[in-house]
């Protein structure tokens, strides 16, 4: 432990990389026994004289000493001033420097101390050593002093018989003390030697120098005669093996054991590699989020590929997001690889062009892997490519490297959910964890399933033996809790996300942090310039900025959303760099925005005192919607968005965004046939308003709560709510906001089936409105008189209401309600035995419909078409509709009209001889009906099943379920004849409604509009 501190002294060393250093196979007890080791330095070094102190920072354990109470600080300071003395010609003076730095040697370096990487170190120590003995001789060789060094380098030589620079010293030292003989003999020996080991020929260097001893000339460059050992500075794995003669260096670090999953992505980037012609420079970029496992994978994929290319491997980090350091610039980087590639200290150039052109001759013609980890952008990698070569380069950065040339991008995600759960119970152990899988589960959910996170999280509960998953669970589901709770040691996720943070501009920044405020799950440009108070095309700039640094992502175009732990980053940054004032002011903006798109998309289509222009605050930009089905796409698009906003709104006190964004987004809710959250929704409006003192907004927000409860079937509830709305209407004096409850509390009577009360709130209303001249409104309540009389069988009067309804409507109402109307015409032309006009309704409703996505509509007039062509024999077509009338009300919980598709898909069967299938659908349709309290729908369900039974031959029962179907239909209504013809019939052989033959008219549905 103290070796590994003192040879990394100043230097943090993170946990992982102590056991690394320290273990071949970790125990699991590594941690504690780590943090056992740093307590019992940290008191013996307490008691020892000097400043020596190890610290615990957010990158590791760090030991602080003054540099010359370590002799290899102060070994490597001598050999830097030497190196520094002989640039300035100042000889003399370099060698004594140098002497004194080998003084410090009393032997082999770590002598006694045993393992992997210790072993590693003591090689680039000893290697370093080596250096400095033949810089001492060739500078001795420059002063004049050939005689006295040739013993030295003659038991060099002896001991390292293979290093052709000590030998080609030995052969100038003897040649410059005119042994030309004995030099040529020292050559010749070499030259033998390599021959007879490995089949090689000497080098250039030790050549050059045979050379001008034949000429009799004395040596011009004796550096020439070798290179000095890899920077001393590189902590990486690195061996020494000869191929061909050369030395061959694997400076790659070890790969984990702990590696799981990433087997695609492996494949891909292998098969990459390995499918480009044998000529070509292959570069793979892989850009990730803190965290996700880059350097991992990368190093996995440089040790799978090491055998394709055996010239050389060759690692640096560039420390481009590191804690406590600042990215390496392209030249320190070039002096890390050159010297990993045996170049002498003094052969590196001193600029970056000489440096990146010297490193491109190096590897021309070689295949050589190049592992270039931890990238801070392009400027940094761009000088480090090898030029054409055979070469592999492996790029990694948690920026995307768009503008580097010719790479293969790969951008990694987090782990698939197998691959994550393998590798938390890897490390957690297989059995705590086999009997909870569901728990495991949704700890690497709660984990995001990013690797670091996982790593973190399994090891502290492997290392609590007395937690349950559960016990984990309940850490990690508390955002708060979460954050401090995935940090361990050197490993901390918030402070690994931090460092990018730390590279952004100011306005990625303050964007950064302003992003955590938003309360949904995506966002677009448009929102985050409300946040941000800018320009939407800056915005969008900034957000590409935030994608290209991967802390942002992107699932669809324009379109932006957070890592569960890069939001929660983002809110504790968020915390510490935006003061209160300004987090309150982005979070208006935001709201206003929300209420803003709600409101402006919604308008064209809303309906009485939904149709109101909502008091925004700010002036924001939205995207433009060229019509109401762009709009309405628009409006599903930020849906999730615009309910958390009003969510947002409720739970933090902004009153006015909380009661206006919900009834500002009444038409899209009723369009959805009011989701689970809509009664939420108005529920919270309801209390903002009554908080704000808004009395109409009480009222809208009350008329919205009633629609939700009668669509779900309650409609006590809905017309408890619909009076209370009413009241507080006529006390305001606000009769345009009352007409329109008295239309919704015509419809809750209609569904509970008394349909006096309904024709007379209906009537009462269409004349205030008629009076109050809302034309829209007066059209709506027309229709809704057409369905009442139509209901009880008056046909002519129920197609004058619809007609009057239309021209009331003409030019006032929206489409949608014109659309309801032109159905029941239809309907009305059906009931009157004109399928020819009925058909030609339903078609040119489907049109309309479909041109403004109106999925009532069109549910709606494909089951009309269904039953007219099922009347008229048209099996095959009449199935289609049918079907495609199913599928648009299952996808919108249309339940009504999912019970009508029902009854005509049975009715289709049943024609065709199918009654099995038949009643099938019949008691889908009735339980459907029952389950969402719609008496009609259930009658006629009812009525299905008693002809089922009057095909089948069972009389008694089909006279019993005629008898609950009539006891079922609410009083007065035409739909009942049906039933009674058969009760009251003569002969139950004899047909009398329009569902016992193919030719006959089926019972259609009505469609109220509100």
């Amino acid at each position: 432990m103290l070796a590994a501190l003192l040879l990394n002294a100043g230097t943090a060393i993170q946990h992982e990389r102590l056991v690394d250093m320290l273990w071949e196979e970790p125990p699991r007890s590594a941690r504690q026994q780590i943090h056992n080791a740093v307590a019992s330095l940290r008191r013996s070094l307490a008691a020892t004289p000097g400043s020596w102190n190890i610290t615990t920072t957010e990158a590791g354990y760090l030991l602080q000493v003054p540099p010359d109470l370590v002799d290899v600080s102060l070994f490597r300071t001598m050999v830097a001033e030497s190196e520094q003395l002989e640039r300035l010609e100042r000889v003399p003076a370099a060698l004594e420097s140098l002497e004194r730095a080998l003084k410090l040697w009393r032997g082999p370096a770590l002598a006694g101390l045993t393992g992997e990487w210790l072993e590693e170190a003591a090689v680039q120590l000893n290697e370093q050593h080596i250096a400095a003995v033949e810089r001492t001789m060739a500078l001795r060789l420059r002063l004049g002093q050939a005689s006295s060094v040739v013993s030295a380098l003659t038991g060099l030589v002896a001991r390292h018989p293979y290093r052709e620079t000590q030998r080609a010293l030995l052969i100038e030292a003897l040649h410059r003390s005119g042994r030309q003989a004995e030099a040529l003999t020292v050559y010749e020996d070499g030259r033998q030697l390599l021959a007879d080991e490995f089949g090689i020929d000497p080098g250039p260097a030790l050549r050059r120098v045979h050379l001008q001893v034949l000429r009799s000339s004395p040596v011009t460059d004796p550096d020439d005669a070798g290179a000095a050992a890899p920077d001393a500075g590189v902590t990486a794995h690195v061996t020494e093996t000869r191929s061909g003669g050369a030395v061959l260096r694997n400076f790659l670090p070890h790969s984990t054991k702990e590696f799981t999953g990433r087997r695609t992505e492996l494949d891909r980037l292998s098969d990459t590699a390995l499918s480009s012609s044998s000529q070509a420079l292959v570069i793979s970029a892989l850009d990730g989020m803190g965290g996700v496992g880059k350097t991992a994978l990368a190093v996995r994929l440089a040790h799978e590929l090491t055998e394709k290319y055996s010239d050389g491997q060759y690692f640096v980090d560039l420390h481009g997001f590191s804690p406590g350091r600042d990215p390496l610039t392209p030249d320190q980087a070039l002096d890390h690889l050159l010297r990993q590639a045996g170049t002498a200290i003094e052969k590196v150039p001193p600029d970056l062009a000489g440096r990146s052109a010297l490193w491109r001759g190096l590897l021309a013609g070689r295949r050589a892997l190049v592992l270039l980890d931890n990238a801070v952008d392009v400027a940094q990698v761009r000088p480090l490519i090898p030029g054409a070569t055979h070469s592999l380069v492996i790029v990694t950065s948690r920026r995307r490297l768009a503008a580097l040339e010719d790479a293969v991008p790969l951008s990694l995600n987090v782990l698939p959910p197998d691959d994550a759960e393998q590798l938390f119970i890897q490390i957690a152990g297989e059995e705590r964890t086999r009997a909870a899988a569901a728990g495991v589960a949704e700890v690497i959910e709660l984990c995001g399933r990013l690797p670091l996170a996982i790593r973190i999280a399994a090891a502290r509960f492997r290392d609590r033996p007395s937690w349950s998953i559960d016990d984990l669970v309940k850490q990690l589901r508390s955002q708060r809790s979460r954050a401090q709770f995935l940090s361990a040691g050197d490993r901390d996720v918030m402070a690994v996300l931090r460092l990018s943070y730390r590279h952004l501009t100011p306005a990625q920044k303050r964007m950064f942090c302003l992003l955590s405020l938003h309360p949904g799950e995506d966002f677009d440009a448009y929102a985050a310039a409300a946040l941000a108070d800018l320009p939407v095309a800056r915005a969008e700039q900034v957000l590409e900025g935030l994608f290209d640094d991967n802390l942002l992502l992107q699932q669809a175009a324009g379109r932006y959303q957070f890592h569960d732990l890069v939001r929660d980053c983002s809110r504790l940054l968020l915390a510490a760099e935006i003061d209160d004032r300004e987090r309150t002011a982005a979070t208006g903006r935001l709201l206003d925005y929300y209420l803003l798109i709600a409101n402006e998309w919604c308008r064209p289509v809303a309906k009485g005192p939904f149709r109101f222009h909502a008091e925004i605050q700010h002036t924001l930009s939205r995207p433009e919607a060229e019509n109401p089905a762009e709009a309405t796409q628009l409006l599903h698009t930020e849906y999730h968005n615009i309910t958390a906003a009003a969510e947002y709104a409720r739970e933090h006190g902004w009153h006015s965004h909380a009661w206006q964004i919900p009834c500002a987004m009444q038409p899209l809710l009723a369009g959805m046939n009011y989701g689970e959250r809509a009664y939420v929704l108005f529920e919270g409006a309801v209390s903002a308003a009554t908080a704000a003192g808004h009395a109409d907004g009480r009222s809208m927000a009350l008329t919205g709560m009633a629609s939700v409860c009668r669509e779900a079937g309650d409609n006590d509830q809905a017309r408890a709510l619909f009076e209370e709305a009413i009241a507080i209407s006529r006390a305001t004096g606000n009769g345009r906001h009352e007409v329109f409850q008295l239309a919704g509390l015509g419809i809750t009577l209609l569904n509970d089936g008394d349909l006096p009360a309904a024709e007379k709130v209906f009537a009462t209303g269409y004349r205030a409105a008629r009076e109050l001249h809302d034309r829209a409104t007066a059209a709506l309540l027309a229709n809704n008189l057409g369905v009442v009389a139509k209901d009880l069988g008056n046909y002519a009067d129920a197609l004058r209401y619809f007609t009057e309804s239309a021209e009331h409507g003409n030019g006032f109402s929206t489409e949608d309600i014109a659309i309801l109307t032109a159905l029941n015409i239809g309907i009305v032309h059906q009931l009157r035995d004109n399928p020819e006009a009925a058909t030609r309704q339903y078609e040119e409703c489907r049109r309309r419909s479909r041109a403004i996505k109106f999925d009532v509509g069109e549910a709606v007039a494909l089951v009309g078409l269904a039953t007219v062509n099922r009347s008229l024999g048209n099996f095959a077509a009449a199935l289609e509709d049918g079907r495609d009338a199913l599928a648009i009300a299952r996808r919108t919980a249309l339940r009504e009209v999912e019970c009508d598709a029902l009854n005509a898909l049975g009715d289709i069967f049943l024609s065709t001889g199918e009654a099995s299938s038949a009643e099938t659908l019949f008691a889908q349709s009735e339980q459907l009906a029952v389950r969402h309290n719609l008496p009609r729908n259930a009658a006629r369900s009812r009525e299905g099943i008693a002809h089922v039974r009057f095909a089948e031959g069972d009389l008694a029962a089909a006279r019993r379920d005629w008898e609950e179907a009539v006891r079922l239909f609410p009083a007065g209504v035409a739909d009942a004849e049906n039933s009674r013809r058969h009760l009251t019939s003569d002969t139950v052989l004899q047909p009398r409604c329009q569902r016992c033959v193919v030719v006959a008219r089926t019972a259609a549905p009505s469609f109220r509009s509100e």
